[in-house]
């Protein structure tokens, strides 16, 4: 049996280039391989991927809104509860993925934030800014990448 450890290095590009991204995350890397070795062993393979720095991707998510409602989904006793229950039943649709994605999109934003009612209910222009800007977000949220973590979570629960 052979271990494997995955080391994963993140660097927020908010100004500059990609390539100097791409050269600190590399740096940083390569100062802990001593360390990796004596910790792995000296029969360890390190393998060096070139990939493209998503500069919006914030801890493993594709963007912040996704990151920020996977929180809301994972952190909160409720949400938790209710999703499983749909991950669980979404194995038995036969596009479970798709059809988990639309069912979270549904209950996060009619159901716990109920965003129509909210839209009947505008005050004045700051109402109006915020529930703009809150519907702005949650159309750049990547449902299908929060469907699939879900999936996978309920086929391990279900194996």
């Amino acid at each position: 049996m052979r271990d494997s450890i995955t080391v994963r290095l993140q660097y927020d590009v908010k100004s500059g280039s990609v390539a100097a991204a791409k050269e600190a995350i590399e740096h940083r890397f390569l100062q802990f391989l001593p360390g990796l070795e004596e910790f792995v062993g000296p029969d360890y393979h390190a393998k060096r991927y070139s990939a493209d720095v998503n500069p919006e991707e914030v801890s493993g998510y594709s963007n912040y809104p996704t990151f920020q409602v996977a929180m809301f989904l994972s952190n909160n006793k409720p949400q938790y509860d209710n999703c499983r229950i749909l991950a669980k039943n979404a194995l038995r649709e036969e596009m479970p993925t798709v059809w988990l994605a639309d069912m979270l999109k549904e209950k996060v934003e009619q159901g716990w934030l109920q965003m129509d009612r909210q839209e009947e209910q505008l005050c004045g222009d700051v109402d109006t800014l915020a529930h703009s800007l809150l519907s702005a977000a949650l159309g750049r949220v990547n449902w299908m990448e929060i469907a699939e973590e879900w999936l996978s979570q309920a086929r391990e629960e279900a194996a």
